[in-house]
């Protein structure tokens, strides 16, 4: 296994992180871009220069390459060679071990077998789908028998099938392996059914860790709040139960909602289950809001768009959606629309 311990790191942004991360917990870290994510697991790899110290298990290994660190890592890049074969790649990563060849082939070919690409072991690299790279990188990182697997955004450029099915391999191999892993990416909503632990880091700073529904619900700031759902957290008046998991939650106004058990008093709305409409969509009878547009924030690739929701004094909520679809609404400032809020996209809490 890998017990990590961080200690007053500081790297690029990064300003005096501290961490623990348990033996064979899947920890994830999550925040805005540029908040410093990608340098912390460089960090922890040795591939940038640092202050501080890192520790697994118990054990400093600040002066200690990549490859003596016990860490498997896989960068946002992968670096995989194009012109070889997918057994060629992975053994080509193996070539300092001292085991025999048939006993090399043996370990690919079982992490294949666990990654479920036993199939393409004879394929070229160029010729493999990003999922199949994806998959193929993880495979080379898990090679060598490290402590602890590193990962830098490794749902990436992945459609929500592949995501799903890429997230039950990784709880596999930490059950099969006893090993951690280590990921970050900046959708909290990608790791909150697969990671055991959550770090929030935003400007180099750890604001927060926690389980997922701990950081969800319980945010410790309100910059962890904004980064997580955008503010859209609200407080529940009563429910009742419409149909075996669903609920119909009175919150300032009534939503459609995914239910399992227990009293439902807080709901998160993550923004971009808001969808935004300029005229009154016929086909949604359910979850349609009629709201009016109180600020608007461009971001590089989105736009966050907050709304005040009309017959619900007090109550904003907010939509993030992508930068070309917003200009194509003819909406803005002032504006009154129709959001409509998916339930896939709402989380309840007692």
């Amino acid at each position: 296994m890998g017990r990590v311990e961080l200690r007053d790191i500081h790297a690029g942004r990064l300003k005096g992180v501290n961490l623990d991360i348990v033996d064979g917990e899947i920890f994830a870290l999550v925040g805005p871009p540029n908040s410093g994510k990608t340098t912390l697991l460089k960090v922890i790899a040795g591939l940038t220069d640092y202050s501080g110290s890192v520790s697994i298990d118990g054990q400093q290994i600040d002066d200690l390459p990549l490859d003596k660190r016990g860490i498997g890592y896989l960068s946002q890049e992968e670096n995989l060679p194009s012109d070889l074969d997918v057994l060629s790649s992975i053994e080509y990563g193996l070539k300092t071990l001292e085991l025999p060849r048939d006993k090399i082939i043996d370990r690919i070919l079982s992490l294949m077998h666990r990654l479920g690409v036993e199939d393409i072991v004879e394929k070229r690299i160029r010729d493999l789908s990003v999922f199949q790279r994806r998959k193929i990188g993880i495979a080379r990182a898990l090679a060598p028998s490290p402590k602890a697997l590193i990962l830098d955004d490794p749902f990436k450029d992945l459609k929500s099938f592949e995501k799903d099915n890429l997230m039950e391999c990784l709880k596999k191999i930490r059950d099969d392996m006893k090993l951690t892993i280590i990921l970050a990416t900046r959708s909290f909503m990608e790791i909150e059914n697969l990671a055991d632990r959550v770090a929030v880091i935003i400007d180099g700073v750890v604001n927060q860790v926690g389980t997922p529904s701990e950081i969800l619900f319980t945010p410790k700031n309100e910059a962890v709040l904004k980064y997580t759902c955008l503010g859209n957290k609200l407080n529940c008046l009563n429910f009742s139960i419409i149909a075996s998991g669903l609920a119909l939650v009175n919150c300032g106004f009534l939503l459609v909602a995914p239910y399992s058990t227990g009293v439902v008093r807080k709901i998160v709305i993550y923004p971009e289950g808001v969808k935004i409409f300029r005229e009154k969509p016929k086909n949604l009878t359910y979850n349609l809001i009629k709201a009016k547009i109180v600020d608007i924030e461009e971001l590089l690739r989105d736009v966050n768009v907050k709304l005040s929701v009309i017959g619900a004094p007090g109550i904003r909520i907010s939509a993030k959606i992508e930068k070309e679809l917003f200009e194509t609404l003819g909406v803005e400032y002032g504006s009154d629309v129709f959001a409509w809020i998916d339930p896939t996209y709402i989380r309840v809490s007692s």
